[in-house]
Formats: structure tokens, sequence, C-alpha cells
């Protein structure tokens, strides 16, 4: 097992590495080893994305076939171009 020696971590950094290992109830050594762990698994994109969606699930959905059809119909005419307005 290799030994990582970081020089020169910014106050601020080090500070929310102390602070989040102190809610994870982990030491600093076990918190900078998950955060590198999640920040370089393949699946660390993937896995962010699925936080990312549940996060705003509140402001997005899916329609009923019905209710696309509905929406489409309402916005038809925004489709439709006024020759008039371009001369």
């Amino acid at each position: 097992m290799t030994t990582i020696t970081i020089h020169n971590l910014p106050e601020n950094l080090e500070q929310k590495l102390r602070d989040l290992a102190r809610t994870k109830n982990q030491s600093i050594n076990q918190t900078v080893k998950s955060l590198l762990e999640a920040g370089l698994s393949p699946s660390y994109s993937s896995l962010r994305r699925e936080q990312n969606r549940e996060l705003f699930k509140e402001f997005f959905g899916t329609w009923t076939k019905e209710e696309a059809q509905a929406f489409d119909k309402t916005i038809q005419s925004f489709n439709q171009i006024d020759s008039d307005d371009w001369t």
C-alpha cells in the first residue's frame, strides 16, 4: 500500500475535509480515500447523474400519451410561419 502526501493544502479545503469526516464519523484518511474512489470510479458520472436527477425530480416528470398530444396540439400554432412577418 502506498502513502501519498499532499503539500500546501488550502485551509478552506482542509476544513471541508474535516467537516465531511466529522459528519460521516470517519477519519480524514477514510474520507479522502472514499472521495478519491468515488471520483475515479467509472460509475461515478452515472451515480452523480442519478443524484442530480433525485435533487430535481419535483421539477420534471413524464406525460401520458394523451397529455403529450394535447400539449402538441396547443403549441401547434407556434410552428406556423406568417410570411408577412418577414417582408
